[in-house]
């Protein structure tokens, strides 16, 4: 595909649907009500790569992002799979649900955003590396066997929190919780957090 620019507009839901769905391209545009994203593998790579809709759904065994910049904006944004990653110099989502399940899920940014109402992250292994990583909504959940978060800056701004997992890891330089409601089973603390 080379150096070409998608712009793809839905007025109706539509389904993208096969064992391996590639997109590949310098500036990679999504918009419409509902779409929906399903395959064994699905990969995204581009400099750029948005979607905007009211419902954005992502099901696939293995399913890549990769790209210097990737923006969600949604009502509700669905990731299901078996292993989930992110990778790019800025990574936003935006939405009243965002939900990401998988057995293994990666977030690799400089910076990343997370901005709902609801965020849930369910997964056997969940990684977070990331120079910034800020959160925000009123309700925030990890669920999983290990939670790795390796930060310089980390931001929780929510009126709940909620970890449940075996291991919850900080290699961490800075973190500032704001919220009325902190609940964890177990945090194993590296570097000083403040």
């Amino acid at each position: 595909m080379g150096t070409e620019n998608w712009l793809i507009y839905f007025n109706t839901p539509i389904n993208f649907t096969g064992d391996s769905i590639n997109f590949s391209g310098d500036t990679i545009n999504y918009s419409g009500d509902r779409i929906n994203f399903k395959g064994d593998t699905i990969n995204f790579q581009s400099d750029s790569i948005n979607y905007s809709g009211d419902r954005i759904n992502f099901k696939g065994d293995t399913i890549n992002f990769q790209s210097d910049s990737i923006n969600y904006s949604g009502d509700r944004i669905n990731f299901k799979g078996d292993r989930i990653n992110f990778k790019g110099d800025r990574i936003n989502f935006k939405g009243d649900r965002i939900n990401f399940k998988g057995d293994t899920i990666n977030f690799q940014s400089d910076r990343i955003n997370f901005s709902g109402d609801r965020i849930n992250f369910k997964g056997d292994t969940i990684n977070f590396q990331s120079d910034r990583i800020n959160f925000k909504g009123d309700r925030i959940n990890f669920k999983g066997d290990r939670i790795n978060f390796k930060c310089d800056t980390i931001n929780f701004q929510s009126d709940s929190i909620n970890y449940s997992g075996d291991r919850i890891n900080y290699w961490i330089d800075g973190l500032k919780l704001t919220g009325y409601n902190l609940k964890t089973n177990t945090i194993h603390t590296i570097y000083t957090l403040y």
